[in-house]
């Protein structure tokens, strides 16, 4: 808990700062969108600071399930994502989305000042609307806090949201689309429902290459215990403490065929056999890929949560829990890490 509690502190300390160097410089129009942006964040982040200084208090269940409608006409569905370095996978992402049926994209640029750009490889899926690019360029520890603030900027548009990275692809088994498995009877009690991640290995593949991921990575390798969420629009006070349980104030919590899932459940074990719907995971992708992941950081977790990484040490473990160990790939981690991996030797 005061782990959490330090980092939002000295998080919303670095948000002031950048705030007033942004009135000082006086700089272009998309600095001031930026400012409005790091502006919002700040209420998000006194909430999530609120809900820290009493430790991480896990969801609970209502007496009271609310029952949504199925009858509506319409479901609108969003994605929410945060981009660093992610031009090379972009673009399958965004495509694979359209054609489930996804109403729209909004995209939260986390590049450094002076790295790539979306508009290079998004142009078209921008200009028709489909996908909206917004400037969070050089602001760092900022994943929770952007998924707030999506959550909250787009509740009242959305009857659905999703909070996914781009290497994740929902895989509906019936091959329907998006729009009708939601609009299924049995998610009407749900206001969260849960997808679990199935990891692929890198097919003994080293470098990057110019196909897409599921060109590339085929081989199924794990069936894993956690995943992410769509959560369901128009829920007050929504706190998302983490990127794979999107959920303080939410009531119902389901998995992919409807089931209500005690909270606890997303601490433990929580893979259901035969799901109607999971998240293909293409985790480590080739070892070199991997090495640029390691290099970019990874997201912010309470350190009691159970699959918190404390380390480079343990990503590492998880890519060779889920790829083979060979020596090229070792050399090729030590190198990148500079960590003597003598454990896999």
């Amino acid at each position: 808990m005061y782990i959490l509690f330090t980092f939002y502190k000295k998080w919303y300390k670095a948000i002031k700062r950048e705030i007033i160097i942004n009135q000082k410089s006086k700089k272009e129009k998309s600095v001031s969108e930026k400012l409005m942006l790091t502006s919002s964040l700040i209420k998000i982040y006194s909430d999530l600071y609120e809900y820290s200084k009493n430790g991480y208090i896990k969801p609970q269940f209502s007496n009271k399930i609310n029952e949504y409608s199925s009858n509506q006409k319409k479901i609108n569905i969003c994605i929410c994502s945060i981009g660093k370095n992610e031009n090379l996978y972009a673009r399958e992402f965004v495509e694979y989305y359209f054609k489930l049926g996804i109403d729209k994209i909004f995209i939260y640029d986390n590049n450094e000042l002076e790295g790539e750009n979306f508009d290079d490889i998004l142009k078209d899926f921008i200009e028709s609307k489909f996908v909206e690019i917004f400037d969070a360029r050089g602001l760092s520890a900022i994943q929770i806090p952007l998924y707030n603030y999506c959550y909250r900027k787009n509740k009242d548009f959305y009857d659905w949201i999703g909070f996914l990275d781009f290497d994740e692809f929902l895989f509906i088994k019936s091959k329907e689309p998006i729009k009708t498995y939601f609009y299924h009877e049995r998610f009407n009690k749900c206001q969260l429902i849960f997808f679990n991640w199935i990891m692929f290995n890198d097919n003994n593949l080293i470098k990057y290459d110019n196909r897409s991921l599921m060109e590339r990575f085929t081989n199924k390798t794990l069936k894993y215990k956690q995943g992410k969420s769509f959560v369901r629009g128009k829920i007050d006070k929504l706190i998302i403490p983490s990127t794979h349980i999107p959920g303080i104030n939410i009531n119902s919590f389901c998995n992919s065929n409807g089931k209500l899932i005690h909270p606890k459940n997303f601490f433990g074990d929580k893979y259901y056999k035969n799901p109607s719907a999971y998240i293909k995971h293409f985790y480590t992708k080739t070892v070199e890929e991997f090495c640029v992941k390691l290099n970019k950081g990874h997201a912010q977790f309470h350190k009691n949560h159970p699959k918190y990484i404390k380390s480079i040490k343990d990503r590492v473990k998880i890519f060779f829990k889920l790829n083979e160990i060979t020596e090229e790939k070792l050399n090729i981690l030590e190198h990148c890490t500079k960590i003597k991996l003598k454990i896999y030797k």
